[in-house]
């Protein structure tokens, strides 16, 4: 027979309600935290390319938003790039697991300029198997571009670790704008030198009717003097 003593009744009953307060308030605090991060509103941004010497170079410069920075703290203000290349699937250029290249940082000018080069991967993880996606060196290439107010954390045990995930609120992403990247660098190339060719010199009008008109009196003349020496004869 089970014997139950009140006292081990009230220790279960004492560690029953630890266990409830403590996830309650996990809950509130999560709750509270969630309702102090503001959404962030869709961005504007703009987008421009330069090509030389078979570089091409792709400058986005995206419209910020108010932020106060130290009022929001741990939390920053953050941009995510994502991009298609010739139609397919959309792919983003950052990934949350990327401690050296991660998401960039809203500037505290007016505008955040991000700048790419074409088929370089310095932007980027080394990690390909994250499946982050690569500005080709020539294509048609779509830009979309998402703020993000948050911070880097880690997220559940899963599959024996703990990734990193982005803990905040983000923005719906923005219009797509597309480019259209070269095979080949047209820009900045010496232009060769035209083959200079020979003109025709132009006459003026009144010179050709003087010389028309010359022309039709000699030939009169020459006519007068040929009947007079028939006249002659």
């Amino acid at each position: 027979m089970l014997i139950i003593s009140r006292g081990n009744i009230g220790k279960g009953v004492s560690l029953l309600f630890v266990v409830i307060l403590a996830v309650t308030s996990l809950i509130i605090v999560k709750t509270a935290y969630a309702q102090s991060v503001p959404k962030p509103s869709t961005l504007e941004f703009t987008i421009q390319t330069q090509t030389q010497a078979n570089t091409t170079t792709i400058t986005l410069t995206i419209r910020n938003q108010p932020f106060d920075a130290a009022s929001q703290y741990p939390d920053g203000f953050f941009y995510n790039v994502a991009i298609s290349v010739d139609g397919k699937n959309w792919s983003e250029l950052y990934h949350v697991e990327d401690a050296q290249d991660w998401y960039p940082q809203q500037s505290n000018s007016s505008t955040t300029v991000l700048t790419y080069v074409a088929g370089e991967t310095i932007y980027y993880p080394r990690d390909t198997s994250q499946g982050v996606g690569v500005i080709p060196k020539s294509g048609e290439v779509a830009f979309q571009v998402q703020a993000m107010i948050g911070h880097r954390d880690r997220g559940a045990f899963k599959n024996g670790f703990m990734p990193y995930v982005f803990v905040g609120e983000t923005s719906d992403w923005s219009n797509t704008q597309t480019i259209t990247i070269p095979e080949t660098s047209t820009t900045n190339s010496p232009t060769p030198n035209p083959t200079p060719t020979p003109t025709i010199p132009e006459f003026p009008l009144l010179a050709i009717l003087a010389l028309f008109s010359a022309i039709t009196l000699t030939c009169i003349l020459m006519s007068t003097l040929r009947k007079r020496q028939v006249k002659k004869y």
